[in-house]
């Protein structure tokens, strides 16, 4: 008598521990992804975005460098949209900066195997 009471003890137990139907995924195109299956690819590498960048000439005399950061969204067709400097040394380097990202393209970052929006970030370095 006893296990069949201990038995029915832990039925209600196991059943409230039974997987239900997961929720529904929502479109790909209603959602902004930080977090993605494919990240996206700066176009040439970073080495391009390097090239691209034009040191300024008053901040070059006056011994500017360091290091920008720029936070961007890569939007599906691969454009650059929002792009706005996170952390820099100097306005003039932040302004160089800012002009070369705007100017490359990236292969757009994937969820679910689309292309989507996506929040990426990109170093650069200014260096004499």
């Amino acid at each position: 008598m006893r296990p069949v009471l201990l038995a029915l003890l832990f039925v209600p137990i196991v059943a409230a521990q039974t997987p239900s139907d997961p929720p529904p995924q929502a479109d790909v195109e209603d959602d902004f992804w930080c977090y993605h299956e494919v990240q996206p690819d700066l176009v040439g590498g970073l080495a391009a975005l390097q090239a691209a960048v034009a040191y300024p000439e008053d901040a070059r005399a006056e011994g500017v460098e360091g290091q920008v950061i720029v936070q961007f969204l890569v939007e599906p067709d691969g454009s650059i949209t929002e792009a706005s400097v996170l952390r820099s040394p100097d306005e003039r380097l932040s302004a160089a900066a800012l002009h070369a990202v705007r100017q490359m393209t990236f292969t757009p970052g994937e969820q679910r195997g689309r292309p989507v929006v996506v929040r990426f970030a990109v170093p650069v370095t200014f260096r004499l």
